[in-house]
């Protein structure tokens, strides 16, 4: 490849990678790893990762910062949200400095599955792309607030929030209620187990 080329090829998986941690809000080098070269194997895609995420630190685009879990995450800095904004005809991405990295064990399972969405050719988002995307007026279905992510299917049109159940609390029922509401329709992801009685309790 050419010098050229090499640099076009730099800069897209830049843009890539801030894109992604804009429509979720916060990764980890695995997640953008798995994200972006989930074709590779596991230790190629990291290093890919861990390289473009070691320059956008260094061009201050993204922060470091520590999860729940003790983990390194990522976060777009405004200089970061500007770049992922590059080229689109509204402002889709922000800052994250006002996203709390606290409920890791609530990120993870929304993350894996938006994942494997995404590879599946789907158009999706986490809880911060999607309330960027109410703020912007691109979403105005207001009944998806507090949804863990939204996926959109470009074969047929459809649309589904995506919810992480870890209990049966009665005001997690009533958002799940409330969600599929909006659009008829929610996935729900955690312990199948946990996922059935959740299910029994959204029936009454």
């Amino acid at each position: 490849m050419t010098t050229a080329s090499n640099q076009a090829k730099a800069a897209s998986n830049e843009q890539q990678v801030l894109q992604a941690i804009g429509l979720i809000g916060w990764l980890s080098g695995t997640q953008v790893a798995q994200w972006i070269w989930g074709d590779r194997n596991r230790h190629s895609a990291r290093v890919s990762a861990d390289r473009v995420l070691k320059r956008l630190v260094e061009q201050g685009c993204i922060l470091r910062r520590d999860s729940s879990l003790r983990m390194c995450v990522y976060i777009l800095t405004k200089r970061g949200a500007v770049r992922a904004n590059e080229g689109l005809t509204q402002e889709m991405f922000r800052h994250g400095y006002d996203l709390s990295q606290l409920d890791s064990a609530r990120q993870r399972p929304a993350v894996d599955y938006l994942i494997s969405q995404h590879h599946q050719g789907k158009v999706v988002m986490g809880m911060a792309g999607l309330r960027k995307a109410m703020e912007a007026g691109v979403i105005q279905n207001k009944g998806l607030k507090g949804a863990d992510g939204l996926v959109y299917d470009g074969k047929t049109g459809k649309l589904k929030p995506i919810l992480v159940v870890r209990n049966t609390h009665p005001e997690l029922v009533k958002k799940a209620k409330r969600i599929r509401k909006a659009l008829g329709d929610i996935e729900l992801i955690g312990n199948a187990g946990l996922i059935r009685s959740f299910w029994q309790e959204m029936q009454d």
